[in-house]
């Protein structure tokens, strides 16, 4: 789709290419040491992250950020480019360089646009670990959900599976948000309401956000 569709970027994760690695150094221990080296690159790479995410403000644009975080952001930068300059001298320099090397460094190379999104976008993560972790429970008890085994069952769920996801990643409280709108369905005489804005986190209040994401629904 990213491919097909201007509006959308692909960000690729660094926890497969660390894997990668990993993987290799397993496989090939003559080369462990230098697959391993990557390795505590990828961990640098993600302890400047967190250290910039943490003083970033998602209200004021990149340039305008305060001093601390422009430099993390520097060093970031400054990082990820020293980390191509290496892999690009490796591949140039290849006679020294075994197959699983170039293999691993050329997967890097091919990948690198879609892995350095985040540093011009902090908003977006180095990894996809947290949309995974939201699809798991879908994908493991697909088979145990009842009525899963017809089509409109299972849209039903992947339906249901979103907005309780959409609902949990905007911090609301699902059994709250729940007994609101079935509740103004009730009063709208079994029909959706008309004006769904008070039910999208993105159009509702900060304060009605904030009651949403109450433990319990009030009583009634």
């Amino acid at each position: 789709m990213a491919r097909e569709l201007d509006s959308f970027v692909l960000a690729f994760c660094w926890v497969h290419v660390r894997r990668d690695f990993l993987e290799a150094a397993r496989s090939y221990p003559e080369h462990e040491k230098w697959m391993l080296a990557w390795v505590e690159k990828i961990g640098e790479l993600y302890h400047i992250n967190n250290q910039r995410v943490a003083l970033w403000d998602d209200n004021i644009a990149l340039h305008l950020q305060s001093a601390e975080f422009s430099q993390q952001q520097q060093r970031l930068e400054f990082c990820l480019s020293s980390m191509a300059q290496q892999r690009d001298d490796c591949l140039r320099d290849g006679e020294n360089l075994d197959t699983v090397q170039k293999k691993v460094l050329t997967s890097l190379k091919g990948h690198w646009p879609g892995l350095i999104l985040f540093a011009d976008n902090p908003q977006i993560p180095m990894d996809n670990n947290e949309s995974e972790r939201n699809i798991r429970k879908g994908v493991i008890a697909r088979n145990n959900y009842f009525g899963s085994g017809s089509q409109w069952s299972a849209q039903l769920l992947a339906t249901m599976l979103t907005l309780m996801q959409t609902l949990l990643r905007w911090k609301i409280n699902p059994r709250h948000w729940l007994f609101a709108y079935l509740n103004c369905c009730a009063e709208n005489k079994g029909q959706a309401p008309d004006d769904l804005s008070p039910f999208l986190p993105w159009e509702m209040d900060e304060e009605r956000r904030l009651f949403l994401s109450q433990a319990q629904p009030p009583d009634t």
